[in-house]
C-alpha cells in the first residue's frame, strides 16, 4: 500500500512540476531564470523532497482494482477534510475536527489553510471538484489573507478564528506556518490562470519581510509575539525549515541576505550537507526504507552558534 500511495502522489507531483516548468520555460526564451525564481519554485516543489527521492519506486505487486479504489477513496477523504472544514467566506481551514460531531470550536490554523490550498488544486486536477468552485474558494482565501487577516510584517498568526481571521489562543506570529501557507498560495498560481488570483498571490508573498525576521541572525526564529518579541527558538536542524529559507531567498521585495542557507555558504546552515540519521533522531530508519538516505540530499545541518535572544519587538501589527 505504501508504494502504491507513493506512486499516486507522485502523479500529482509530476503534474505540479509540469505546470512550473511550463511557466519557467516561457521566461527562458528571454533570459535564464533568476535565482530568486528558482528558490521560490524549489520551495513549492522541494517541500515534497522525500517523495522525489523515491520517485523511481515501483509497486512490488501490481495494484488490484480493490487497492486502486481504496487509494482513490483515501485521496477523496483527504481533500474533503479541507473542503468541508474550510470556511467558504475566509477560506481558513480548521486546525482539527472530531468525527463524533464536536468540532472543538472555530479555530483555524495557517498551516492547515496552506495544505488545504494545495489539496484543492489536486482535487481539481483529479476532477473530484469542478474548476469553478475550487477557483472561487481559492480566491476567497487569498482575498481574506490579503485584506482581512491580521499579520505582522506579512507573517501570520499560527491560529486564527475560522470566521473572522482574528488571532486565537495568544498564538505567535509563526515563521514556518506562514511558509507552509505561502507554499499553498504559490501552488495555486500554477493551477489557475487567473489575473486577480495571481496578483493576490504575488502581493501576499511580497508583503512578507524576511529581512526583519533575519535582522541579526542567520538562523531564523520560530516566531514573534507582540507581548514578548522574538521567540528564543531557532530553525537550526533538519526539518521543514528548508521551504522557509528558500522562500526567503526567493523574495523579490524583502529577500534574506546572502549567507542564509545559500547552498553551503552560510556559516551556520549548510543546505544539502549530509547529516547522519543518528545526529538528528534517536534511531535510524530501517535499512531498506526508501527514504533512508533522503536527509543527505534534502536536509540541512546547522549549529547553535550565533543565535540571538532577548530581541526587541518590531513595529505594531497591521492588517496589511
Amino acid at each position: 500500500m505504501l508504494f502504491g500511495t507513493t506512486v499516486r502522489v507522485q502523479d500529482d507531483l509530476r503534474w505540479s512540476q509540469g505546470h512550473c516548468s511550463t511557466r519557467l520555460m516561457s521566461d527562458r526564451t528571454r533570459e535564464m531564470v533568476s535565482r530568486r525564481t528558482l528558490f521560490r519554485q524549489s520551495a513549492v516543489l522541494g517541500g515534497l523532497g522525500l517523495l522525489t527521492a523515491v520517485r523511481g519506486a515501483k509497486p512490488k505487486v501490481p495494484l488490484s482494482e480493490e487497492d486502486d479504489r481504496f487509494l482513490d477513496d483515501l485521496q477523496r477523504a483527504a481533500y474533503l477534510y479541507f473542503w468541508e472544514q474550510g470556511n467558504p467566506q475566509t477560506g481558513l481551514v480548521r486546525d482539527r475536527f472530531s468525527v463524533h460531531g464536536n468540532d472543538g470550536g472555530g479555530v483555524a490554523s495557517i498551516a492547515a489553510t496552506g495544505f488545504g490550498l494545495t489539496a484543492l488544486c489536486i482535487a481539481e486536477k483529479r476532477r473530484y471538484l469542478l474548476h469553478g468552485p475550487v477557483r472561487d474558494r481559492v480566491l476567497a482565501t487569498l482575498r481574506a489573507l490579503w485584506r482581512k487577516l491580521p499579520n505582522h510584517r506579512g507573517f501570520f498568526y499560527h491560529f486564527a478564528d475560522v470566521n473572522t481571521g482574528e488571532r486565537q489562543w495568544d498564538s505567535e506570529v509563526s515563521s514556518v506556518d506562514t511558509a507552509i501557507l505561502l507554499c499553498g498560495v504559490l501552488t495555486c498560481t500554477q493551477c489557475f490562470d487567473h489575473e486577480e488570483l495571481n496578483d493576490l498571490a504575488e502581493d501576499i508573498f511580497n508583503r512578507v519581510d524576511w529581512t526583519w525576521l533575519s535582522e541579526d541572525t542567520t538562523l531564523l526564529p520560530h516566531g514573534w509575539m507582540p507581548e514578548m518579541g522574538f521567540l528564543p527558538y531557532r530553525w537550526d536542524g533538519n526539518s521543514e525549515l528548508m521551504m522557509m529559507y528558500l522562500l526567503g531567498l526567493g523574495s523579490s521585495s524583502h529577500p534574506l541576505p546572502a549567507g542564509h542557507g545559500t547552498l553551503g555558504s552560510a556559516p551556520h546552515l549548510n543546505m544539502g550537507a549530509a547529516v547522519p540519521w543518528r545526529t538528528l533522531y534517536s534511531r535510524p530508519p530501517p535499512a531498506d526504507s526508501p527514504t533512508a538516505a533522503a536527509p543527505e540530499s534534502a536536509g540541512c545541518s546547522a549549529s547553535n552558534r550565533g543565535t540571538r535572544s532577548g530581541s526587541q519587538p518590531g513595529t505594531p501589527e497591521s492588517p496589511h
